[in-house]
């Protein structure tokens, strides 16, 4: 299917593309159906071979499917601080203790990770910085590009590990609240 082979129209491959950006984005489940559809037709012609070929895609399809919908989860549900304990603290002697760790995530995306306060100071520094990040895009700090491999990561993990939910929250001042798109109006990142 293309038109750079005379398979079809540009406009024609427009529409598929389309189509599959909308399945990819969890929009609709066409394939999935298209798929169904076809084993149904197939097996009922006795074409049983055919069925079990598109039992197999379908299989595929649907697992992707899946996935799609973790990562789009993923994208509208988890903007939050997520807290895990490391193993060794770096200032620690070893056996002496953990530190934790707070895993900064927006949309889905790991967007940094900072160690989690221990003093009232560190507590005060760190709920800037917090604030900061959630109020602009790509800053911690200072600005940084984002790393979309991490959604994958993210969504699997929560999908696996739901308990591990517990463990995340909103940074202070911001129970309730939500990031939706970037807006216009947020303060540019301060280096």
């Amino acid at each position: 299917l293309g038109p750079c082979i005379a398979a079809c129209s540009r406009s024609a491959y427009s529409h598929q593309v389309g189509r599959a950006r909308g399945f990819l984005q969890g929009e609709h489940e066409s394939p999935l159906e298209e798929l169904e559809r076809a084993m149904r037709q197939a097996a009922e012609r006795w074409h049983f071979e055919q069925a079990s070929v598109l039992r197999e895609d379908w299989k595929a399809v649907a697992w992707l499917s899946r996935r799609v919908g973790d990562m789009a989860q993923a994208r509208q549900r988890y903007t939050f601080v997520y807290a895990v304990a490391s193993g060794q603290g770096a200032d620690q002697p070893l056996g002496q203790g953990a530190r934790t760790i707070w895993y900064l995530i927006r949309r889905g995306l790991v967007e940094g990770a900072i160690a989690a306060p221990v003093t009232a100071a560190q507590r005060r520094q760190t709920d800037e910085l917090l604030a900061k990040w959630w109020a602009s895009e790509h800053c911690l700090g200072t600005r940084f590009v984002a790393r979309p491999e991490t959604l994958a990561l993210v969504a699997s993990w929560f999908r696996n590990q739901r308990g591990e939910l517990k463990r995340t929250f909103l940074p202070p001042g911001q129970a309730g609240a939500a990031i939706t798109a970037a807006p216009a109006d947020r303060p540019a990142c301060e280096a």
